[in-house]
């Protein structure tokens, strides 16, 4: 006895029952059909086998027309399939140039802050324009959880306040922060009037730069 026995008994079961259920226990509703076939005219007979040939063909038909049209379904999906894969790979192809530009920046602004030093830097650039300093509170100004920058930088910033300094001075020492090969960027910048004076004033700018992670 093999595994398939139980599988083959199950399956002869199965064709027996349905042969029984349309021809009979004993083959009695084929012979019935066979005599009542037997008694009829010429005609009629004709008129039968007519009928029973062209069913057959018109199954042969509907099977051959299902069988096209599943072909036809399967062809449609396949090339979308293969459409939709190209496609796929061409996003793929995409995203890796883009991420390694974007890799290739993040390290190109790493390496220039590598050996920055935003204290000394901001001192003599105020020295050059004689402008004094206060302040300088440098902290960590973290990025967003989900900022992809996370992988490769670390985001600084330092607090400078420039009291008494006239408004073209300040200008100047903006643009030469922002003019730092180090990718400084100004923000946060508060200008408030100096009593007594019309042109001075206290001015308050947060500096923000990247190093690497």
């Amino acid at each position: 006895m093999t595994v398939f026995d139980p599988i083959i008994s199950k399956v002869e079961s199965l064709v027996t029952m349905v042969r029984h259920k349309l021809l009979g226990a004993n083959n009695e509703r084929l012979d019935f059909l066979m005599d009542s076939f037997y008694k009829l005219d010429a005609k009629n007979k004709n008129i039968v086998l007519i009928s029973i040939v062209a069913s057959i063909v018109l199954f042969i038909g509907f099977t051959i027309v299902f069988y096209l049209a599943q072909i036809n379904s399967l062809e449609d999906r396949l090339a979308n399939s293969l459409l939709a894969l190209q496609r796929l790979q061409e996003r793929q192809s995409h995203h890796q140039q883009v991420h390694q530009q974007f890799t290739s920046i993040a390290s190109e602004v790493a390496r220039k802050s590598q050996t920055l030093q935003m204290k000394p830097l901001l001192e003599k650039i105020a020295r050059s324009l004689a402008v004094q300093l206060e302040g300088l509170n440098e902290s960590e100004d973290n990025l967003a959880s989900d900022d992809p920058l996370n992988k490769y930088l670390t985001q600084r910033k330092i607090e400078v306040r420039l009291p008494r300094i006239s408004i073209p001075k300040l200008l100047k020492f903006l643009a030469q922060v922002e003019k730092s090969p180090h990718m400084l960027r100004v923000s946060d910048l508060t200008i408030r009037s100096v009593y007594g004076t019309k042109l001075y004033f206290n001015a308050t700018t947060t500096i923000h730069w990247y190093k690497g992670a």
